[in-house]
């Protein structure tokens, strides 16, 4: 007898002189399986992992006129079937199939470039440099279509940065033309101080306040955007915390935080802020894209910014509570602790979102989002940073990227930063450029989960603002 499972069996013997019986019973113990198969059609993860395990997945790269639209196939076991990059977490014994998806005939990501008049009014009191003159030209970068029914999408630099890196980073790109998919327009502008932001100074006294106000008339004159247009607004670090104040001050209907934790005052709805449209307790539907190992480096840039890089866990901690007085309207603003939930807003129906992105493996593909980096030059890549302990055989960095000579670092534990990328593939046969070097520290620092805006939670930013 061979059963499928436990079976007691019982035989009867009959003649005529009676009977007798006789049990027994057969122990089936069922084989534990302790694997499941992964298959991604279209992209980097397949393989066979333990049971129960937690995988990431990634989207093979969009080209020019493509953006990422979804998975199909077993999507039951995902974090997220609409985000390029997620997560599988499966039983034993499951196969699982799943075939990425992709918008085809999309805009090409292409800026149009634009130099506004500034205002010549009101005072800066930013808190690194000085800006430049009153009444100075601001740069913007502009795509806009004729049909934009989602509205208009303000973005705001982090520091050092400028209005371009929301067209040449590699992630702020992929967010970009993925809005472009979505219907909207998008507006990159410059602040006032070269390289930083003013959220200190109260309207109407702060240039950068005045200045994106300013960009909306020019917009607006010029025919590309009308004021029935809905506006969003969306900043990452130093651009993450002026765009917390800027949206809630011109009136916004949403705004979304990327490692940035926001200004408090701007979530206590018992704080009289200053606005244009005059509702000075009005609170902004937001949502927080937030990296996990955010500010851990514990590295000082020195010179004008001798902050340490990163919001640290402080600002993770004060994110969190702004989510929290968002939510319950509560006042003051809750204490802020370290039991941090990610996303404990998930699908809710308040107005906003808390995202947290964990570290993630850096594989040879993913280094194809790079503009121009060749399969073979990836690959190369790869190996060289195993040979160098940057990475484990599974792409896991093993130390925090800007530990490195390259950003004045007490240690040097990360040997693979920009300087040696560019000695070691600087010439034949991979002719390495600066350019990829820095976009290759990007996609290690957004892997580590360090301060870096990351594009992991595009769509759920854009369904954010759709649905305002």
């Amino acid at each position: 007898m061979t059963p499928a499972a436990t079976t007691t069996y019982t035989l009867t013997a009959t003649d005529s002189y009676g009977s007798s019986s006789a049990s027994v019973t057969v122990t089936v113990t069922p084989v534990q399986v302790t694997t499941y198969s992964l298959t991604v059609d279209g992209g980097f993860g397949s393989g066979t992992y333990s049971a129960n395990s937690t995988v990431d997945i990634f989207a093979n790269p969009a080209n020019a006129t493509s953006s990422f639209n979804m998975w199909t196939g077993d999507t039951l076991y995902l974090e997220d079937s609409n985000a390029w990059h997620t997560r599988v977490t499966a039983p034993g014994g499951a196969n699982i199939t799943i075939t990425s998806n992709y918008f085809l005939g999309v805009l090409a990501l292409q800026a149009t470039v634009a130099q506004v008049p500034g205002t010549d009014t009101g005072t800066s009191a930013n808190r690194v440099t000085t800006p430049d003159s009153p009444g100075a030209l601001i740069n913007i970068g502009y795509q806009i279509p004729s049909s934009h029914p989602r509205g208009i999408i303000f973005e705001f630099h982090g520091t050092f940065g400028s209005y371009g890196n929301w067209f040449s980073q590699v992630d702020k790109a992929i967010f970009n033309s993925a809005a472009l998919q979505a219907g909207f327009g998008i507006v990159a502008v410059n602040s006032a101080a070269p390289g930083y932001w003013d959220y200190k100074t109260t309207y109407p006294k702060n240039l950068d306040f005045q200045n994106v106000q300013a960009t909306i008339k020019y917009l607006e004159q010029l025919g590309v955007m009308s004021s029935a247009d809905k506006l969003y607004g969306i900043g990452d670090s130093d651009g993450g915390y002026f765009e917390s104040a800027v949206a809630r001050v011109l009136g916004f209907s949403a705004s979304a935080l990327n490692i940035a934790g926001g200004l408090a005052p701007y979530f206590d709805p018992s704080v009289n802020v200053p606005t244009a449209n005059g509702v000075s307790h009005m609170l902004m539907p937001s949502i927080w894209a937030l990296a996990q190992q955010d500010g851990t480096s514990g590295v000082s840039m020195g010179g004008i910014y001798p902050e340490v890089i990163g919001i640290g866990p402080s600002g993770i901690e004060q994110g969190h509570c702004n989510a929290v007085e968002l939510l319950s309207l509560a006042s003051p603003v809750p204490t802020c602790n370290s039991s941090i939930v990610p996303n404990p807003f998930l699908d809710s129906i308040a107005d906003l979102n808390f995202y947290m992105n964990p570290p993630s493996p850096a594989y040879p593909a993913r280094f194809a989002l790079i503009p121009g980096l060749s399969t073979s030059t990836a690959q190369a890549i790869f190996t060289w940073m195993q040979s160098q302990g940057c990475i484990d055989a599974n792409g896991n960095i093993l130390s925090n990227p800007y530990q490195s000579v390259d950003w004045n670092a007490p240690t040097v534990n990360f040997k693979c930063s920009q300087t040696p990328l560019e000695q070691q593939f600087g010439g034949e046969p991979y002719n390495l450029t600066s350019d990829q070097a820095g976009d290759l520290m990007d996609q290690f620092l957004i892997a580590f989960a360090e301060h870096k805006f990351m594009s992991e939670f595009t769509d759920k930013i854009l369904a954010f603002f759709e649905a305002r």
